[in-house]
């Protein structure tokens, strides 16, 4: 599988629909308000669908049932509004299936709960005034999976591939060694593409490598970095990676107690082990 490969697929995603472009264009509104959002969900009744549905996910912890369009837009927020709908984009475009990390695809979604929450309660803290940009560049952060996973599947190594992923815990550096290119990086490029937010793309970019980031997205790329070695196809909350994040906070200075409050609530809700 070459480079050239995982980027015909990438050439080949249509521009987003039509619904998600007046559901981005409105969440990126300075005075936007909730029932903006919802005015503009209404033209897409798939993702207003799923949106509901995730409200009512035992992973978000939202207290009693979420009924309304309105409720759930309140409690995630534009930008978590708006990663649903990129997120479903893709998954639609792709046909998702995760089997070549060797994780399945509702575990997968998940993952990506459990990063956002991790994003929401221990960032949050850290940094309330950047977790707009932060909480769903978590969420969205591993999108690129599902387009690699694609590509090892049309290639015929998905043993190969899984058999890499599962020897160690540099999941990126088997992604460069098999596709040239990594999912946050892949990731940032379907963004370009689509002329997503260039916060969001930028951090998500340079997560796996924060201090090549632009001095003013250090911080939010670095606690990209800790959510991904927190919550990973690899596992939820494993010892060794923890140890990894631990030492990534304490070199940079972030205080340890938010952190570790914040392990105990993502402990209490993890999936476990999502082989």
């Amino acid at each position: 599988m070459s480079l050239d490969a995982v980027m015909t697929l990438v050439n080949s995603l249509p521009p987003l629909p039509a619904s998600v472009l007046r559901v981005q264009e409105v969440c990126r509104r300075d005075n936007a308000d909730v029932e903006d959002i919802v005015d503009a969900l209404k033209s897409d009744p798939v993702l207003t669908a799923y949106l509901l549905k995730a409200a009512n996910s035992a992973l978000y912890g939202f207290r009693g049932e979420v009924k309304s369009v309105s409720r759930a837009v309140m409690m995630f927020g534009a930008g978590m509004v708006r990663g649903f709908a990129v997120a479903l984009t893709v998954r639609k475009y792709f046909e998702m299936d995760m089997t070549p990390y060797g994780i399945g695809n509702e575990a997968f979604v998940d993952l990506a709960a459990l990063q956002r929450d991790l994003a929401t309660s221990w960032y949050g803290r850290v940094d309330p005034g950047s977790l707009a940009v932060v909480s769903p560049a978590a969420f969205m952060m591993d999108l690129g999976k599902i387009v690699l996973a694609k590509a090892v599947d049309r290639t015929g190594r998905r043993d190969e591939f899984l058999a890499a992923v599962r020897a160690g815990d540099d999941v990126a550096g088997v992604e460069l060694e098999f596709a040239g290119i990594d999912s946050h990086a892949l990731t940032a490029t379907i963004f370009d593409r689509w002329n997503f937010e260039a916060e969001i793309t930028e951090i998500i970019r340079h997560a796996g490598a924060p201090h090549l980031a632009p001095l003013n997205l250090r911080r939010p790329a670095l606690a990209l970095l800790v959510i991904g070695l927190c919550v990973s196809v690899k596992g939820v909350c494993e010892p060794e990676a923890l140890t990894r994040a631990r030492a990534v906070l304490s070199a940079h200075g972030f205080a340890a107690a938010p952190f570790e409050a914040a392990l105990d609530r993502l402990s209490a809700q993890a999936i476990g082990s999502p082989s």
